[in-house]
């Protein structure tokens, strides 16, 4: 939970809305109409006796408005550091509002609110196996923290702490034969098996691309799932094969019975799984989540005597 958060005033619609530019975009940054901004910015400047606004198009700061953010947002600076020393001093325990992949909210969810709970009062784990959903959520105000494999193009204000990177492995039904000798992305398409993808919107869709950019060969997905199990659910009945990721495969020894699972024929992009926050205060928190993550997936990883 944020300075803004805690204090939902006037002064807190006028720092969103001088940060956006824009009533509407202010309004939907904090679950308000546009007509609530419009007010509160009005009743302000009643208050103060002078225009924070130029109402023109694009919309901007007056200089008196330029000069009362700058100042506020010092304010702000000092209140969040404030929380911040609170937080790690175990002074005030925040409510916080957690998004995590799919796949580790149903090995790790429980036992990370565990690890949070000396320091957190509240803990909410939301979860998507998208994590352009997450980040939407994120960006919404719906949650504190994210971890996701997004990596750019966060708003300003946004910080980033790196856990760990992973490169792409095959899972291929052991209901088909591979081919003799080495696999080959060729001589899995000739297998006539179709490859099953992850969602467009999903941060595998480069991977995809670029494999078919950089092999020259068609490997369009017959199918798109948002869920790692149902990915696998799909590849165990035969229906295809697919690339996930070995923080994926964790605790899911089962699968060794009916899949293969192998590194691909070429280097595939690495993707970066990292903690999101926003507001200083709750670096604490990420960095906690950072290590617990980094130490259970790097201590859990893909089970000894798959097929490399």
């Amino acid at each position: 939970m944020s300075s803004q958060q805690i204090f939902t005033t006037p002064i807190t619609i006028f720092l969103v809305a001088s940060e956006f530019k824009s009533f509407r975009r202010a309004a939907a940054r904090l679950n308000v109409t546009p007509s609530t901004v419009s007010r509160a910015i009005k009743y302000l400047e009643e208050e103060l006796g002078i225009e924070l606004f130029a109402r023109q198009r694009p919309m901007a700061l007056t200089e008196e408005g330029s000069r009362l953010r700058k100042v506020l947002m010092q304010s702000q600076q000092s209140i969040d550091a404030t929380i911040h020393d609170l937080q790690t001093h175990n002074y005030l325990k925040p409510n916080v509002a957690i998004g995590l992949p799919e796949s580790i909210n149903l090995r790790d969810g429980r036992a990370l609110i565990e690890h949070l709970r000396p320091i957190c009062s509240h803990i909410q784990l939301l979860s998507s196996g998208l994590s352009t959903v997450l980040k939407e959520w994120m960006i919404a105000h719906q949650l504190d923290l994210v971890v996701t494999t997004i990596d750019h193009d966060w708003p300003e204000g946004f910080f980033r702490i790196p856990i760990l990177t992973e490169r792409p492995l095959i899972v291929f039904p052991k209901k088909h034969v591979l081919p003799q000798g080495p696999v080959t992305w060729n001589s899995i398409r000739l297998t006539g098996l179709p490859l099953i993808g992850y969602s467009r919107c999903s941060a595998f869709e480069q991977v995809i691309s670029a494999l078919m950019q950089a092999e020259n060969i068609p490997l369009e997905p017959l199918w798109d799932v948002d869920s790692s199990t149902v990915l696998f659910g799909l590849v165990e009945a035969g229906r295809g094969w697919a690339l996930t990721y070995p923080s994926s495969l964790r605790k899911r020894d089962e699968l060794k019975k009916t899949l293969h699972i192998f590194e691909p024929p070429s280097v595939l992009p690495e993707r970066q799984l990292s903690v999101v926050f926003r507001k200083e205060h709750l670096r604490t928190i990420a960095e906690m989540i950072a290590r617990f993550l980094n130490e259970v997936i790097e201590s859990g990883e893909v089970s000894d005597g798959i097929n490399f």
